[in-house]
């Protein structure tokens, strides 16, 4: 789901009385009339979803990919920026790659050892 799609489904959010109804002079920088300015602007303009993103790496990914590498580079097909940024994904992101490749081949070849004993998952 597009972050659009996601701003449409919900409407605005709430905002003080001070933007709805008359300001009085309590609403100064330090009031939430001010804030909700900020506010109204920044769920307009898309912020809020930015910085909901920032909060989860998928979702900082799926950002960049979709939103900002096209700014800069907009042809773009290939997948050299994922095969770049995987390393980051945690510090220990090549062990956790290389135990999940060796997991793989060890359930292949007990799947195939199984297969050719003429074993079946049931009954072994």
């Amino acid at each position: 789901m597009q972050v659009s799609e996601i701003k449409n489904k919900w409407s605005m959010p709430k905002v003080s009385a001070c933007e709805v109804g008359k300001k009085s002079s309590h609403c100064d920088l330090f009031s939430s009339g001010y804030r909700a300015g900020i506010m109204r602007s920044g769920w307009k303009i898309g912020n809020f979803w930015y910085f909901h993103a920032l909060k989860s790496p998928k979702g900082l990914f799926n950002l960049f990919v979709q939103h900002i590498q096209p700014i800069f580079e907009p042809r773009r097909r290939d997948n050299g920026f994922a095969k770049m940024v995987a390393a980051y994904w945690a510090p220990d992101a090549r062990e956790v790659v290389a135990a999940k490749f060796l997991d793989k081949k060890k359930y292949e070849e007990e799947l195939r050892r199984l297969f050719e004993a003429g074993h079946s998952v049931e009954n072994p």
